[in-house]
């Protein structure tokens, strides 16, 4: 995850299974000004070999945080780079968390 801004950003990961209930505790973290900070779906709680979906959110304007999700699979050496950032919560239809 990248701060795109000149101020520090409280950034919070959570992981959810398919059913929506949470996977682990999460994990929050404060991104310094114009920093990149490496968080894994281990460090969010996420068992190995478990598949979930993660929710980021930050203190920051729409655009604060931007990164890449990348997949990696050892059997088949295979991986690949999804960017992101955030959606504002007009995209969205309801409130921001």
């Amino acid at each position: 995850m990248h701060n795109n801004t000149n101020a520090a950003v409280s950034v919070s990961l959570r992981a959810d299974d398919s059913s929506g209930a949470p996977l682990g505790a999460g994990v929050t973290v404060s991104i310094p000004a114009n920093a990149t900070v490496f968080k894994t779906a281990t460090d969010v709680g996420v068992p190995v070999n478990v598949h979930s979906g993660i929710v980021l959110t930050h203190n920051g304007a729409v655009g604060a945080i931007s990164g890449n999700v990348t997949t990696l699979n050892g059997a088949n050496g295979l991986s690949f780079d999804s960017p992101f950032t955030a959606r504002s919560p007009a995209v969205l239809g309801r409130p921001s968390r």
